[in-house]
């Protein structure tokens, strides 16, 4: 009874993730990492010695409030100024551009409102102009003449708006003094005692316009009384004392760390550009694991397995326990210890597949075989393995058991160097099917008391090839290498 056709694969295998790192993949790009924060860093460090000296120069403007009667009591300033609107002014088009004429033209108002850094005092009506360049004068003229042409815009700005207000009440003043002079024309003609209504309301009419114009000349003298002062510059921009360059040791960490990110995420690009190619020899030596073969996923038996068991063969030598493991379970790599067996068992020698699938037990499955007494049993009652073997061919067959203890503990507590001390002396070879190791404690045991272990792998499957080899290489197991599935044909 031949094992079952290994079947193609599942279209809903399990792709490489883009971004879910083992930590065992980011150590093994550990140079990259650190060649990315070591450039990095280099990179930045020539940056601030390659940048010139500058020299920042300072002017700050103490704004006084515009538009208040000073003379009415004490006035709130901190109401009084809008920082917020005051530093939109300064920074303003118009300020730049008169800031620009004030030097020549030269710079620009838009690099002015770019390069030019005005920051308010906080908790005091002051404004601070601050600017940096090669030229010690040349930063002091830019500050100073910033922070009179906001001065200047300021003081004119509240100039019109005073202006108009006064213009707006003399016009209305003006009005009101054409419509009295009316009134006092009409009423001088109302003589006869027949007008007396008229006369009265004539009166009242007047009396409301006069009302009128004593208003009007009031606000007219409390404009004279507003404040249109913009303020003082009570710091003059000076020559700057000491020249600057670019903070170096936040510049260079910035950098490196940079340099350390831009390097991870190549990492990552490379590592997902692996999932779009196979498998190849020198990935699998990268892994510390020799390059045995590579196998369509649609394998037919005999043929595809017979140069692979003269491999492994060779690979073992003398040894006799030789271990199958997977990176996944349910896919046609789960078949490779049956074929193996199978085909090594075809060639006259004795062989023995033992199954530690201890949760699917597929080889049970595969062949129709009773569950116990398995391995399991075994271990648990010290059987021999000719007292629970079952026959296959011209191969014999143990089953993972039906026990119904924890696969786990019976394994730490007996292990199976025992069981397979007695199995070396009755077979040429014995084949141990352990799928999966990771997550599977109990087919990771299986495997320790082995002479060789042997991973199958599919091309696609390289971030849990990587898992599995990082554990069996913490457990000092000796890698004989690897088998991959690829997806070509028969």
């Amino acid at each position: 009874m031949a094992p079952d056709t290994v079947p193609a694969m599942d279209a809903d295998r399990n792709e490489f993730s883009d971004v879910q790192f083992s930590a065992s993949s980011l150590w093994a790009r550990r140079g990259w990492v650190l060649l990315g924060f070591l450039l990095g860093a280099l990179l930045a460090l020539g940056f601030v010695f390659t940048q010139p000296e500058t020299n920042r120069s300072w002017a700050q403007v103490l704004i006084r409030p515009l538009g208040v009667d000073l003379t009415r009591g004490a006035v709130d300033i901190n109401r009084a100024i809008d920082t917020v609107a005051e530093r939109e002014l300064a920074g303003s088009f118009i300020v730049a551009e008169r800031t620009s004429e004030a030097l020549g033209g030269d710079p620009g108002p838009r690099t002015l409102r770019r390069e030019v850094s005005i920051q308010a005092v906080e908790n005091s009506q002051v404004l601070e102009f601050s600017y940096a360049d090669e030229e010690a004068e040349v930063a002091r003229d830019i500050s100073q003449a910033f922070a009179e042409s906001f001065l200047a815009i300021r003081g004119e700005l509240a100039a019109e708006t005073i202006g108009a207000s006064r213009q707006a009440l003399e016009a209305r003043q003006a009005d009101l003094l054409d419509e009295r002079d009316a009134l006092i024309s009409e009423r001088t003609s109302l003589d006869d005692e027949d007008d007396e209504n008229d006369l009265i309301a004539n009166l009242r009419a007047e009396s409301i316009v006069e009302s009128q114009l004593s208003e009007i000349s009031n606000d007219i003298s409390l404009l004279s009384a507003l404040t249109s002062d913009p303020g003082d510059v009570i710091s003059p921009a000076q020559l700057a004392q000491q020249s600057e360059r670019p903070r170096t040791v936040p510049t260079v960490l910035a950098g490196a760390v940079l340099g350390a990110l831009i390097a991870l995420l190549g990492a990552l690009f490379f590592d997902r550009s692996l999932h779009d190619r196979d498998l190849s020899d020198e990935d699998l030596a990268d892994l510390g694991l020799a390059p045995i073969g590579h196998l369509p996923r649609d394998s037919r038996g005999a043929d595809a397995f017979a140069g692979l068991g003269r491999r492994v063969s060779d690979l073992m030598g003398e040894e006799q326990v030789l271990a199958i493991t997977t990176t996944d379970e349910g896919t046609a790599a789960s078949q490779i210890g049956t074929w193996f067996a199978w085909n090594k068992a075809e060639t006259g020698a004795r062989v023995l597949l033992v199954s530690a699938d201890f949760e699917k037990r597929m080889i049970a499955n595969q062949f129709g075989l009773t569950e116990g007494p398995g391995l399991l049993d075994a271990l648990v009652s010290g059987a021999d393995p000719d007292d629970i073997v079952q026959r296959v061919g011209n191969m014999h067959v143990i089953t993972a058991g039906e026990h119904a203890g924890d696969p786990v503990g019976v394994l730490q507590m007996v292990g199976m160097t025992r069981f397979l001390n007695r199995a070396r002396r009755v077979y040429d070879t014995v084949v141990i099917h352990a799928p999966n190791v990771v997550g599977r404690e109990a087919s990771l045991l299986a495997t320790w008391a082995a002479d060789g272990v042997m991973v199958v792998v599919d091309d696609d499957e390289r971030q849990e090839l990587q898992k599995v080899t990082d554990l069996l290489q913490r457990t000092d197991a000796r890698l004989l290498g690897s088998v991959v599935l690829t997806t070509i044909t028969a």
